[in-house]
């Protein structure tokens, strides 16, 4: 009795792990209606063509900027800018990258902080252009003046003699 209870527990055993051991049947679709589908598409489409038409405003903007912005010439002016390009980098991504932009057109070392801020921006626009602005300033050379050009020995050397 105990080879035949054995036996038919192995057989049952067999039977329910190869039942479990199989992978499901993928059901069929019902319909292959797929209007849904390109509905999704084309409203997905429409965004994209809408925010192309954004970019190419916003182009044409900073062209428009390109051409007609001219550098502060007096000092007042300079503080306004600088003011300006404060405000505009604390709020939206398009007005980042104008403030961006103009910094760089301008092109003095007071911009820089504005370029570097640029750098770590969230928009990639606004990081591109910064790094273009700010590939101008590499390798310039920093204007310093020291006591040796001024022409007077150093104060140590003064008390050497």
């Amino acid at each position: 009795m105990n080879q035949v209870v054995a036996g038919v527990t192995a057989l049952v055993l067999t039977i329910v792990l190869i039942g479990l051991g199989k992978r499901p049947r993928k059901l069929m679709l019902k319909s292959t209606d797929a209007s849904k589908a390109y509905a999704v598409n084309q409203s997905q489409i429409s965004l994209l063509q809408k925010r192309a038409d954004t970019n190419q405003k916003q182009n044409t903007k900073l062209s428009n900027l390109q051409s007609s912005w001219k550098a502060p010439t007096t000092v007042q002016e300079r503080i306004k800018l600088e003011k300006k390009l404060r405000q505009s980098m604390t709020e939206g991504p398009v007005e980042r990258l104008e403030a961006i932009t103009i910094s760089g057109l301008w092109g003095h070392k007071n911009a820089l902080p504005f370029l570097r801020q640029g750098l770590n921006d969230a928009d990639i626009r606004v990081v591109r252009a910064a790094a273009a602005a700010i590939s101008v300033h590499k390798g310039r050379p920093v204007a310093q003046t020291s006591r040796l050009q001024e022409g007077k020995p150093p104060r140590n050397v003064a008390l050497m003699r």
